[in-house]
């Protein structure tokens, strides 16, 4: 009773009847054990436990629901370590909007803004069964193939992580 462990047919989701919430769960145990198989752990530990803390965050909201603020912090902490740990960030625009390089704090504050509204745009359309996932698997195939040509092999193994784990929803 107390914890929510499956999620309801409502305004927002598409199933019928009452659906397991812990799909999440498989997908993060799915990409662990792959990073853990196939990359040097030493090199993308930034990005583990930036992972780590977006799988409580999801975790607590599932089971007790957090407020949309709460939620945000964990995502803009969880961002910072991948900015600021991987030196991972947009810096250049190559001229959209006639803009090009921008400073270290515009940088931040862009790539914040872009990763936040794409992780709160997949939990939006979460509620349509296959969907989030449907588009996951395509985005990463493409991110995976990018990397792999511009041979950043640990991203592409990344990304290829995350495709296999969302293949199987």
């Amino acid at each position: 009773q107390r914890f929510r462990l499956s999620d309801k047919a409502g305004e927002r989701a598409s199933h019928e009847g009452s659906v397991p919430i812990f799909g999440g769960l498989a997908i993060f145990i799915g990409i662990i054990f792959s990073l853990l198989f196939w990359t040097d752990f030493s090199n993308i530990l930034f990005f583990i436990i930036s992972l780590l803390i977006v799988f409580f965050v999801g975790i607590v909201d599932d089971l007790l629901g957090l407020s949309p603020y709460k939620k945000l912090v964990g995502q803009t902490i969880s961002i910072l370590i991948v900015i600021y740990s991987g030196s991972i960030q947009i810096d250049n625009m190559h001229g959209v909007l006639l803009v090009y390089d921008l400073s270290l704090f515009f940088s931040t504050l862009f790539t914040l803004f872009v990763v936040i509204v794409i992780t709160n745009s997949f939990n939006l359309i979460d509620g349509v069964d296959g969907l989030a996932s449907g588009i996951g698997v395509i985005a990463s195939l493409f991110f995976g193939l990018i990397a792999f040509i511009m041979n950043q092999i640990d991203m592409a193994i990344i990304a290829f992580s995350l495709m296999g784990s969302l293949m199987a929803f």
